[in-house]
């Protein structure tokens, strides 16, 4: 046998022999915990990185493909449950402040969907603003992929995602809010949104709400509110309808 021979045998063994994965690939929690760490401030330097043009929406985006990549690797894993994908999720997604994390796994259209949604914290460590992402992922053969994603209507806040009973067998209507960051007061930002399995789409929302609890129903949400003005209690009931969430009463708290 020739040495070129020898080489070419020598390659062919190589490339069946199959690749480690790099430290890089199998940390990927590691590398989120850091990334969240340089979105908060805490000096002058950090505060001074943050301020320069692009950079905190950059560093907000290469965690949002961190996050992406690690929540496919555990769908694509292998066999979950909710409750086990949620508490895989957790040390990466919530680990470094304990925030809310919510799923919305659903058969809808003859596929498999999985809706997550997350906060990611950024700014001061005191007071930090907060970036909601809210992603749907359907599994296309026997693979999870990215479908749609929002969450711009919930800027900071803290939301968690609560299904619906929505109208349409072929939606989902998903109810969205949660603590409104970096105000005195507890006040809650809220959105509906509807989701074909294609596209999310934001139904109804509202200025933030002081004091807000909320109540979902067989075809309705009540919202339960204080005035800004006098502190009266409020219930603000909503009607989910094919043509939308309506309005339907705005009475004060019995």
């Amino acid at each position: 046998m020739t040495a070129n021979h020898k080489l070419i045998a020598t390659l062919a063994v190589l490339a069946l022999v199959p690749s480690r994965p790099s430290a890089a690939q199998t940390d990927v929690p590691g590398r989120i915990a850091i990334a969240r760490k340089e979105l908060i401030i805490g000096s002058r330097e950090d505060s001074e990185r943050q301020r320069r043009p692009g950079y905190l929406a950059g560093r907000i985006g290469q965690l949002r493909d961190l996050i992406r990549d690690e929540i496919l690797r555990q769908l694509n894993g292998g066999q979950w449950k909710d409750s086990t994908l949620l508490q895989n999720l957790a040390p990466a997604l919530t680990k470094e402040w304990n925030g809310p994390l919510s799923l919305i796994h659903k058969q809808l259209n003859g596929a498999d969907l999985v809706i997550i949604g997350y906060s990611i914290r950024h700014g001061p460590s005191a007071i930090p603003d907060s970036t909601v992402v809210i992603e749907a992922f359907r599994k296309v053969a026997d693979r999870y992929e990215l479908v749609d994603q929002t969450g711009e209507g919930l800027a900071n806040s803290v939301p968690k995602l609560e299904q619906l009973s929505g109208p349409w067998t072929n939606e989902i209507w998903i109810l969205a809010h949660g603590q409104q960051t970096g105000v005195m007061q507890y006040h809650e930002r809220v959105r509906i949104y509807s989701f074909d399995g294609q596209r999310f789409k934001e139904l109804w929302g509202h200025e933030p709400l002081r004091q807000a609890t909320f109540e979902a129903e067989k075809g309705q949400v009540k919202v339960m509110f204080e005035t800004e003005e006098d502190l009266q209690e409020m219930v603000l009931t909503l009607a989910l309808l094919p043509q939308g969430p309506m309005q339907i009463s705005l009475l004060p708290k019995q």
